[in-house]
Protein backbone atom coordinates (compact mmCIF):
# COMPACT_ATOMS: atom_id res chain seq x y z
CA UNK A 1 0.00 0.00 0.00
CA UNK A 2 0.93 3.51 -0.91
CA UNK A 3 0.03 5.92 1.12
CA UNK A 4 -0.07 9.92 -0.13
CA UNK A 5 -0.88 12.90 1.97
CA UNK A 6 -3.25 15.93 1.00
CA UNK A 7 -2.94 19.00 2.71
CA UNK A 8 -6.17 20.59 4.04
CA UNK A 9 -7.29 23.62 5.91
CA UNK A 10 -8.31 22.39 9.31
CA UNK A 11 -6.78 21.62 12.63
CA UNK A 12 -6.98 17.73 12.12
CA UNK A 13 -3.08 16.79 12.09
CA UNK A 14 -1.96 15.43 9.06
CA UNK A 15 -1.64 11.52 10.18
CA UNK A 16 -5.48 11.35 10.74
CA UNK A 17 -5.78 12.33 6.60
CA UNK A 18 -3.99 9.17 4.56
CA UNK A 19 -5.40 8.08 1.65
CA UNK A 20 -4.32 4.71 0.88
CA UNK A 21 -5.02 3.13 -2.20
CA UNK A 22 -5.07 -1.09 -2.93
CA UNK A 23 -2.57 -1.92 -6.00
CA UNK A 24 -3.76 -5.34 -6.39
CA UNK A 25 -7.22 -4.49 -8.16
CA UNK A 26 -6.62 -2.79 -11.66
CA UNK A 27 -9.08 0.30 -10.89
CA UNK A 28 -7.56 2.80 -8.16
CA UNK A 29 -9.95 2.50 -5.29
CA UNK A 30 -9.47 5.38 -2.86
CA UNK A 31 -10.35 4.77 1.18
CA UNK A 32 -10.32 7.73 3.17
CA UNK A 33 -9.24 6.82 7.12
CA UNK A 34 -10.72 10.37 8.15
CA UNK A 35 -13.56 10.20 10.72
CA UNK A 36 -14.62 13.96 9.96
CA UNK A 37 -14.69 13.79 6.70
CA UNK A 38 -18.06 11.91 6.27
CA UNK A 39 -19.48 14.98 8.23
CA UNK A 40 -20.48 18.15 6.76
CA UNK A 41 -18.06 21.15 7.03
CA UNK A 42 -19.19 23.70 9.34
CA UNK A 43 -17.81 27.56 8.99
CA UNK A 44 -18.01 29.25 12.22
CA UNK A 45 -17.95 32.78 12.43
CA UNK A 46 -15.22 34.59 13.71
CA UNK A 47 -15.59 36.99 16.12
CA UNK A 48 -15.28 40.42 15.35
CA UNK A 49 -12.66 42.94 17.28
CA UNK A 50 -13.72 45.60 19.47
CA UNK A 51 -13.40 48.92 18.25
CA UNK A 52 -10.71 51.27 19.20
CA UNK A 53 -11.30 54.29 21.79
CA UNK A 54 -10.43 56.54 18.69
CA UNK A 55 -13.30 54.90 16.66
CA UNK A 56 -15.88 55.28 19.87
CA UNK A 57 -15.02 58.70 20.17
CA UNK A 58 -15.41 59.52 16.28
CA UNK A 59 -18.36 57.84 16.06
CA UNK A 60 -20.01 60.00 19.11
CA UNK A 61 -18.13 63.09 17.31
CA UNK A 62 -19.97 62.61 14.22
CA UNK A 63 -23.34 61.78 15.98
CA UNK A 64 -23.25 65.18 17.38
CA UNK A 65 -22.29 67.44 14.32
CA UNK A 66 -25.51 65.44 12.65
CA UNK A 67 -27.45 66.42 14.99
CA UNK A 68 -26.13 69.65 14.90
CA UNK A 69 -26.56 70.16 11.60
CA UNK A 70 -30.15 69.19 11.89
CA UNK A 71 -30.87 71.20 14.16
CA UNK A 72 -28.77 74.84 12.17
CA UNK A 73 -30.54 73.69 8.75
CA UNK A 74 -34.29 73.76 10.91
CA UNK A 75 -34.00 75.99 13.17
CA UNK A 76 -31.79 78.95 10.76
CA UNK A 77 -32.43 78.06 7.39
CA UNK A 78 -32.12 81.42 5.85
CA UNK A 79 -28.75 81.45 7.08
CA UNK A 80 -27.78 78.08 5.80
CA UNK A 81 -29.82 78.96 2.79
CA UNK A 82 -27.24 81.77 2.25
CA UNK A 83 -24.11 79.71 2.99
CA UNK A 84 -24.97 77.07 0.83
CA UNK A 85 -25.72 79.49 -1.80
CA UNK A 86 -22.39 81.54 -1.39
CA UNK A 87 -20.56 78.44 -1.59
CA UNK A 88 -22.01 77.72 -4.92
CA UNK A 89 -21.77 80.96 -5.75
CA UNK A 90 -17.85 81.28 -5.12
CA UNK A 91 -16.68 78.10 -5.34
CA UNK A 92 -18.31 76.52 -7.92
CA UNK A 93 -18.96 80.19 -10.12
CA UNK A 94 -22.64 78.57 -11.10
CA UNK A 95 -24.52 81.83 -12.30
CA UNK A 96 -27.64 81.01 -10.78
CA UNK A 97 -26.45 80.60 -7.30
CA UNK A 98 -24.63 84.01 -8.14
CA UNK A 99 -28.20 85.14 -9.27
CA UNK A 100 -29.74 84.12 -5.95
CA UNK A 101 -26.89 85.51 -3.86
CA UNK A 102 -27.24 89.06 -5.65
CA UNK A 103 -31.13 88.91 -4.59
CA UNK A 104 -29.78 87.77 -0.77
CA UNK A 105 -27.50 90.39 -0.21
CA UNK A 106 -29.96 93.27 -2.00
CA UNK A 107 -32.84 92.23 0.33
CA UNK A 108 -33.41 95.17 3.07
CA UNK A 109 -30.94 96.69 1.07
CA UNK A 110 -28.25 94.66 3.43
CA UNK A 111 -24.90 95.26 1.29
CA UNK A 112 -25.89 96.72 -2.24
CA UNK A 113 -22.25 96.69 -3.65
CA UNK A 114 -21.95 93.06 -2.95
CA UNK A 115 -25.57 92.40 -4.22
CA UNK A 116 -24.40 94.22 -7.47
CA UNK A 117 -21.04 92.93 -7.64
CA UNK A 118 -22.64 88.98 -7.73
CA UNK A 119 -25.33 90.42 -10.42
CA UNK A 120 -22.24 91.25 -12.47
CA UNK A 121 -20.51 88.28 -12.37
CA UNK A 122 -23.69 86.38 -13.20
CA UNK A 123 -23.98 88.36 -16.45
CA UNK A 124 -21.05 87.70 -17.44
CA UNK A 125 -21.82 84.08 -17.62
CA UNK A 126 -25.10 84.93 -19.59
CA UNK A 127 -28.11 84.94 -16.67
CA UNK A 128 -30.61 87.70 -18.60
CA UNK A 129 -32.03 88.04 -15.08
CA UNK A 130 -29.23 89.23 -13.10
CA UNK A 131 -28.18 91.51 -16.87
CA UNK A 132 -31.45 93.45 -16.07
CA UNK A 133 -31.19 93.35 -12.26
CA UNK A 134 -27.83 95.10 -12.94
CA UNK A 135 -29.28 97.66 -15.54
CA UNK A 136 -32.07 98.50 -13.15
CA UNK A 137 -30.19 98.95 -10.16
CA UNK A 138 -27.92 101.20 -12.23
CA UNK A 139 -30.62 103.14 -13.56
CA UNK A 140 -31.99 103.10 -9.81
CA UNK A 141 -29.11 105.07 -8.38
CA UNK A 142 -27.34 102.24 -6.91
CA UNK A 143 -23.66 101.98 -6.89
CA UNK A 144 -22.87 100.05 -10.26
CA UNK A 145 -19.74 99.41 -12.30
CA UNK A 146 -21.49 99.42 -15.52
CA UNK A 147 -19.99 101.35 -17.91
CA UNK A 148 -21.34 104.17 -20.33
CA UNK A 149 -23.46 103.02 -22.79
CA UNK A 150 -23.55 98.65 -21.69
CA UNK A 151 -27.33 99.48 -19.71
CA UNK A 152 -28.51 99.34 -23.37
CA UNK A 153 -26.91 96.26 -24.20
CA UNK A 154 -27.80 94.49 -20.74
CA UNK A 155 -31.47 95.65 -21.36
CA UNK A 156 -31.25 94.39 -24.84
CA UNK A 157 -30.01 91.07 -24.02
CA UNK A 158 -32.24 90.35 -20.75
CA UNK A 159 -35.59 91.09 -23.40
CA UNK A 160 -34.40 88.70 -25.67
CA UNK A 161 -33.94 85.79 -23.24
CA UNK A 162 -37.20 86.27 -21.83
CA UNK A 163 -37.54 88.47 -19.25
CA UNK A 164 -40.52 90.99 -19.45
CA UNK A 165 -39.41 93.49 -17.27
CA UNK A 166 -36.41 94.18 -19.72
CA UNK A 167 -38.49 94.67 -22.70
CA UNK A 168 -41.32 97.28 -21.23
CA UNK A 169 -37.91 99.24 -19.85
CA UNK A 170 -35.68 98.91 -22.61
CA UNK A 171 -38.83 100.50 -24.86
CA UNK A 172 -39.75 103.42 -22.59
CA UNK A 173 -36.13 104.19 -21.68
CA UNK A 174 -34.02 103.59 -24.47
CA UNK A 175 -36.21 103.90 -27.23
CA UNK A 176 -37.61 107.44 -26.08
CA UNK A 177 -35.24 108.75 -24.16
CA UNK A 178 -31.58 106.79 -24.97
CA UNK A 179 -29.57 109.72 -24.15
CA UNK A 180 -30.89 110.68 -20.39
CA UNK A 181 -30.85 107.26 -19.13
CA UNK A 182 -29.26 104.59 -21.56
CA UNK A 183 -26.36 105.97 -22.78
CA UNK A 184 -24.97 107.86 -19.55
Amino acid sequence: MVGIRRRRKSSASSDELIITTSSTSSKSSAILTDPLMSRPRISYARRKKADTKLMVWLEIFAAIAGIFVIYFTYYHFDLFHYHLTHHFAHHWDDPSAQHLLGHKLLANRRNTSGAFHWFRRSADKGNPHSAYNLAAGHLSGYKTDVKKGEVRELLKFAAKNGVSEAKTLFLELCRDKPNKHCDH
